[in-house]
């Protein structure tokens, strides 16, 4: 934030509810989250805020499971169930849904 302006005042939190309250209360003008969490939290409670284009930074999620064979075990068939749900659009209607854009679809 600071490359794109350095006249930027940032202020840290420790917790997501935290700078949520503070964009409320109007102590903050902005804030960086998730794009999938700020519009889930749009259309859950109505907010006016509104998510700019672009993308600060990349977020990998990762569900970890043992190393142990039952973990390898429900790794692999997570992973193939994910894919199904990829490749036939459920996730695509999910994140519709929820989001209200398709998370698949790569930002630019």
């Amino acid at each position: 934030m600071k490359k794109y302006d350095p006249k930027i005042k940032l202020k840290t939190f420790d917790a997501r509810d935290e700078f949520y309250e503070a964009l409320l209360a109007g102590h903050v003008d902005g804030t960086v989250d998730t794009r999938n969490n700020l519009n889930a939290i749009i259309k859950a409670k109505g907010y006016k805020w509104r998510v700019v284009s672009g993308t600060a930074a990349t977020v990998k999620i990762a569900l970890p499971f043992l190393k142990n064979a039952h973990g390898k075990k429900l790794n692999k068939e997570f992973s193939k169930e994910i894919t199904k749900l990829k490749n036939n659009g459920t996730v695509s209607k999910l994140s519709e849904k929820y989001f209200g854009y398709d998370v698949t679809k790569t930002e630019k």
